[in-house]
């Protein structure tokens, strides 16, 4: 006989592996968001690549070095969020830039 049984030793994912391990798209029951379809894609090489509905962009990736906030260099500028959650269906980012108010953007696993 035969038994199966999850392992509780089982490692957790990094945080690298949650936000490269698939697609992320903005979640429609967000409001207050132009851009809805937005889906964004992170690669373990460190590069983004952002789809909008009318143009894509992209650049490099990293974290800060307390893994709390992930920076985006699209090669003019970088974007700083705070991660408010980043677990394996849910990324929420709150914008640091300056002026932005508390614009915190939920995007869903696709």
């Amino acid at each position: 006989m035969l038994f199966s049984s999850c392992d509780k030793n089982d490692p957790a994912l990094t945080k690298t592996q949650l936000l490269t391990q698939h697609k992320w798209v903005l979640d429609a029951t967000a409001t207050g968001f132009i851009g809805l379809g937005t889906e964004l894609s992170f690669n373990t090489d460190k590069t983004y690549t952002a789809e909008f509905p009318t143009f894509s962009d992209g650049g490099k990736w990293e974290f800060s070095a307390d893994e709390t906030k992930l920076l985006l260099d699209r090669g003019i500028v970088i974007i700083s969020y705070q991660i408010v959650k980043l677990d394996e269906n849910n990324l929420q980012l709150k914008d640091l830039t300056p002026g932005a108010g508390d614009n915190t953007i939920t995007y869903i696993k696709k």
